[in-house]
């Protein structure tokens, strides 16, 4: 490899001591172009271990050393079996991994998004010499992601029970008679029925006590929100009677 970087000047090295000077600086070059590279870059024997890996891989994997990796395999840091068959099936199919993700487990057992794109190496007979490939950190890209689908989820869950809501409230609407939504707690009205609305105004967003009552400054004695909730359940309906002070 030195002879094809250096073409004739090759030639010119005198003796063994000069050879091995030129060797030991293209390693040195070789090793500070691989470790300087920001993203995970790995070297491994036909069989999957680790031959050699760049500094950023070594951060990324969590682990103190180069020596610490060498001779692991990537296969042993997968954090799903159905990942390691995957993997390996792609490998035989194709020879080459392109845009794997999986997800791999470090050192102290955090879990993290990896993406992987590696080649098998072989010489002009065909025989394997081994693996390279580059490993890149995408948890980011996967967490949003996953905050996107999960928006959507949210947001198709509300719309179907909002399209449910706007079903009952046409059949609630056409009834002569004050159907009202209110927070358990905050007793808050969300919703009122045209009948009700046609009755005491607008008063959503308003206390049930101050719309349905009148000089209420707090929920009416008659009030029956602790009893529809039984051990963080609802519970069976409850029917009563009184005098409605706005009304009469």
């Amino acid at each position: 490899q030195v002879e094809k970087d250096m073409g004739v000047s090759f030639q010119l090295v005198p003796d063994q001591q000069q050879l091995e000077d030129v060797i030991r600086s293209e390693e040195a070059r070789h090793r500070s172009f691989f470790d300087g590279v920001p993203v995970g870059l790995f070297r491994c024997s036909p069989a999957g271990e680790f031959l050699d890996v760049n500094a950023a891989l070594i951060e990324l994997l969590g682990r103190r050393t180069r020596e610490a990796l060498l001779g692991c395999t990537l296969v042993e840091l997968l954090a799903d079996s159905e990942a390691v068959a995957r993997r390996a099936e792609l490998q035989r199919a194709q020879g080459q991994l392109r845009d794997f993700e999986m997800r791999l487990r470090r050192n102290d057992g955090t879990v993290f998004w990896a993406r992987e794109s590696s080649r098998l190496v072989v010489d002009d007979a065909g025989i394997a010499l081994y693996q390279e490939g580059v490993l890149q950190d995408i948890t980011e890209r996967k967490l949003k992601e996953a905050q996107a689908q999960a928006r959507e989820l949210v947001a198709a869950a509300n719309q179907a029970m909002l399209d449910q809501f706007r079903e009952i409230a046409s059949i609630v609407d056409a009834v002569d008679a004050v159907v009202y939504v209110a927070d358990l707690d905050t007793h808050e009205l969300l919703y009122l029925n045209r009948y009700a609305t046609e009755l005491f105004g607008d008063g959503l967003g308003k206390r049930c006590y101050q719309v349905l009552q009148v000089g209420q400054k707090g929920p009416c004695s008659f009030c029956t929100n602790a009893r529809l909730v039984v051990d963080g359940k609802p519970g069976p309906p409850v029917v009563w009677e009184f005098r409605n002070t706005r009304t009469q």
